[in-house]
């Protein structure tokens, strides 16, 4: 899909639900998480620098292994 596509769809997401497009796009990229942050969030065992502020608010990188580096796991 291209960014443009894919920034109409976060739109129209984000007209139905009410909220922020810029919001639905941080949104959804957590759902590309690395599966041992996800792991780790569940457990309650994440270091400090993984918080719902850094999520929304990090540059994640598509890679599992770049995210657990930006995260110091």
């Amino acid at each position: 899909m291209s960014g443009s596509n894919q920034h109409l769809r976060w739109r129209t997401i984000a007209r139905e639900e009410k909220v922020n497009d810029s919001w639905v796009s941080r949104l959804v990229r957590l759902n590309f998480l690395a599966p041992s942050i996800v792991e780790a969030i569940l457990a309650g065992t994440q270091p400090a620098s993984v918080s719902a502020t850094s999520l929304r608010t990090a540059s994640l990188p598509i890679d599992w292994d770049e995210q657990i580096a930006l995260f110091g796991m």
